[in-house]
């Protein structure tokens, strides 16, 4: 009789940090990934009952695209970058119980869910020089008052796809782990001037 091994998750970057006087950035392991994506060919009427279905079991509305929103109290967040598919960030223990709750909500719907927490990776991007950092890499215009905290986008950082938001008063920004080791290496080196 075998048991079931429960692995654990080991991420490239964990325990890293760089720090400056005005900026610090670190990977954060805690938060795992699940993708809700519904299908293109659903009806409006599906896709706006599956909405309200996955709102009222997470007990925060979905958002529209480039927009994003956090329950606290599940200390759960959604990011929407393209139309009817949202990534729900949550701790790696609520991870599971999410994508399962979702997954028996989607059974039958033209949707999928997908756990997706061992392909991304996460940094905290923080201080007062964070705007600039991701300027030196990114074609995005980070002042307040044009990448405002509610919004997200898919972009470049340093020839990398990545999944930006500002969590006030930090970014974050989400990336495919593969790609982890490259940015770190960037980031390293574009925050030197940072130092002083």
């Amino acid at each position: 009789m075998f048991s079931a091994i429960k692995l654990g998750r080991q991420l490239p970057l964990s325990g890293l940090s760089i720090t400056h006087p005005k900026l610090i950035v670190r990977p954060n392991d805690d938060i795992a990934c699940a993708m809700l994506q519904i299908s293109d060919t659903a009806s409006a009427g599906a896709v706006t009952h599956l909405c309200e279905a996955v709102a009222g079991n997470l007990k925060v509305t979905l958002p529209s695209v480039g927009k994003w929103v956090s329950n606290s109290k599940q200390a759960i967040t959604i990011l929407c970058t393209k139309p009817n598919c949202w990534m729900i960030l949550s701790d790696t223990v609520a991870a599971e119980e999410i994508h399962e709750k979702l997954h028996a909500l989607t059974a039958g719907a033209p949707a999928a869910v997908t756990l997706m927490w061992d392909q991304f990776t996460c940094l905290d991007i923080c201080g007062e020089a964070a705007p600039a950092l991701l300027a030196k890499g990114c074609s995005l215009d980070f002042a307040d008052n044009v990448f405002l905290a509610n919004q997200v986008a898919s972009t470049l950082l340093a020839r990398t796809n990545v999944t930006i938001w500002r969590n006030s008063p930090e970014y974050r920004c989400l990336l495919d782990v593969s790609y982890s080791d490259f940015l770190w290496a960037w980031l390293s080196e574009a925050t030197l001037e940072f130092s002083q």
